[in-house]
């Protein structure tokens, strides 16, 4: 998986965050920020999963760094993306799945 993550597959870089950050406890507001500061890299190179998961950090207040309304900003963004933006997405983590499973 590091691997993949390593060559730029968004999708990879998302489960390699998820893996590391998403089941733990942080008692660190540092490393804290640092797992939201990572996930908003893996969203940001296109992973729909991680852009979700990061909607929903935003809409906790959880912001990593950026301010409310840029948080507000982000979400509405996601809202309004398009249908066809969300399939492209969806196909691309699919097709990784599958060459994953090979």
């Amino acid at each position: 998986m590091s691997a993949a993550a390593e060559k730029g597959s968004p999708y990879a870089s998302y489960q390699l965050w998820k893996s590391q950050y998403k089941e733990n406890q942080f008692y660190d507001p540092g490393s804290f920020l640092h797992s939201i500061r990572s996930l908003r890299e893996c969203a940001t190179a296109g992973c729909l999963d991680a852009q979700v998961e990061l909607c929903l950090l935003y809409a906790n207040s959880h912001l990593g760094g950026a301010t409310h309304e840029q948080g507000i900003e982000y979400i509405k963004l996601f809202a309004l993306m398009g249908r066809s933006r969300r399939l492209t997405a969806w196909k691309t983590r699919s097709r990784f799945k599958r060459s994953e499973e090979r």
